[in-house]
């Protein structure tokens, strides 16, 4: 992982994903297109939680198509998140300071001078909306929607 996919997880978790739904027909469009493109994988977790009180996590696009769930319960899985969410910039500096915490406490692989000038441009952006580095893409190939805990149980 690198600094910027840090930065998203603890991102997805306090800001949410409402920026995602702004347009529900191209959010809609885009769901379907990525659902249809990658292939079904059932070696990976449903869920992962992004969020230290657990409350939001991805659905992992992959293993939901094996498991051939619902795309319209997800799309509005994902409308009722982000009606539900209330972003927090106070959580977001919080959990960007915890992790400075564990890289000065070397509890993490991650320069501490790389993570301050990373958040420092983060900061000077007003905490933009980050994309995954190619790394991380070429590695993992992520596909997942970030949803509330409470939206999840809807998808049953």
């Amino acid at each position: 992982m690198q600094p910027v996919d840090i930065y998203k997880i603890i991102y997805q978790g306090t800001m949410g994903t409402g920026h995602f739904i702004s347009d529900e027909n191209s959010a809609r469009s885009y769901l379907l297109r990525e659902i249809a493109e990658i292939p079904a994988n059932n070696t990976i977790p449903l869920f992962e939680f992004v969020s230290p009180d657990s409350n939001m996590l991805r659905v992992n696009l992959a293993r939901f198509k094996s498991d051939n769930g619902d795309v319209e319960a997800l799309f509005r899985a994902m409308l009722l998140s982000a009606k539900q969410f209330s972003p927090s910039q106070n959580a977001l500096e919080n959990g960007l300071n915890a992790v400075f915490q564990l890289a000065a406490h070397r509890k993490i692989p991650l320069a501490e001078n790389e993570w301050i000038d990373f958040i420092a441009k983060m900061k000077s952006l007003n905490y933009p909306t980050p994309h995954h580095s190619p790394q991380y893409n070429q590695l993992y190939h992520p596909a997942y929607r970030v949803i509330t805990r409470n939206a999840a149980s809807t998808l049953n």
